[in-house]
């Protein structure tokens, strides 16, 4: 067989033993993966599935989950992220035309909570455009009325990039155009640990290549930034990117199994109107 020669090789049917609503690619981003069976017991304690679960060791800290029940899948995904011993494990849904020695586990979603706003900014607009500053919205809880006011903070679903620093917060802007104005915090639930020394979740401060050893200890971040889940209400929320994840998804399919080699850029997307936006809510970012 020669090197140009073709194959055409057999694609799965409905009656396959795979099936993409069961399951899950994981990554632990720290630490040394365990065995399947220890981390199958901490995860059955921590998801507390109505079915079992499979896990499946993959080499490189990446495993394999196959679910019994296509709710717990759905749960495990939509309750994330999640932390085992400390360390950060990133999911992938499983999709027809991955490659899995070259899937990318650079994203996470997290929740992210906005202290601090005065009550006439408690609103769904400036949630939104929150939100979207961080690069991906995929969802936000939301009410009936234009405020939010059935908590003390505006809480939104974003993907955040796991190799970039973790926005701290902003300042939005005084009624003076001298004045600086008041400090709006983020807090990440479900946070890991992350480096105190760069704020990236990717490493640990022990292993920081991005500055130096001194400039780490001065840094000044802290726990701050991470908080536990806030309780579940009947608060609404709003789903914004899973029709949109799911098109990509069939679209990348698609761009795969064509003939011909095609390059595609990668990278978060930032909607190009939310400076705009945010300057008009009254809004301003401190990098």
């Amino acid at each position: 067989m020669s090197d140009f020669d073709t194959m055409d090789l057999e694609d799965r049917h409905g009656d396959s033993e795979i099936n993409n609503n069961m399951e899950l690619m994981g990554k632990i981003v720290q630490g040394r993966l365990m065995k399947a069976p220890v981390l199958a017991n901490i995860l059955m304690a921590a998801w507390k599935t109505r079915a079992p679960f499979q896990v499946d060791e993959w080499g490189s800290n990446v495993v394999h989950f196959r679910f019994e029940d296509a709710e717990d899948r759905c749960n495990v995904m939509q309750e994330g992220p999640w932390s085992v011993m400390s360390n950060l494990m990133v999911l992938l849904p499983l999709m027809d035309g991955m490659v899995i020695s070259k899937l990318q586990f650079n994203t996470c979603p997290f929740w992210v909570q906005v202290h601090g706003l005065t009550v006439e900014k408690m609103r769904k607009a400036n949630a939104e455009s929150i939100g979207k500053w961080f690069g991906k919205l995929l969802a936000l809880e939301t009410s009936p009325n234009i405020m939010l006011l059935a908590r003390s903070f505006l809480r939104a679903r974003v993907e955040i990039d796991i190799n970039n620093p973790l926005l701290m917060g902003f300042w939005m802007k005084g009624k003076e155009d001298f004045s600086r104005g008041r400090w709006i915090s983020f807090k990440y639930e479900n946070l890991p640990e992350y480096c105190y020394a760069c704020r990236r979740v990717s490493h640990g401060q022990r292993s920081c290549k991005n500055i130096s050893r001194e400039e780490g200890e001065k840094s000044g971040y802290g726990p701050d930034l991470r908080t536990g889940r806030a309780k579940k209400g009947s608060i609404l929320i709003e789903e914004i990117q899973r029709e949109v994840m799911e098109e990509e998804g069939r679209a990348n399919n698609l761009i795969q199994r064509r003939p011909k080699n095609i390059a595609s850029g990668s990278g978060t997307h930032v909607d190009n109107n939310t400076s705009e936006r945010m300057n008009q809510l009254g809004l301003v970012q401190d990098l």
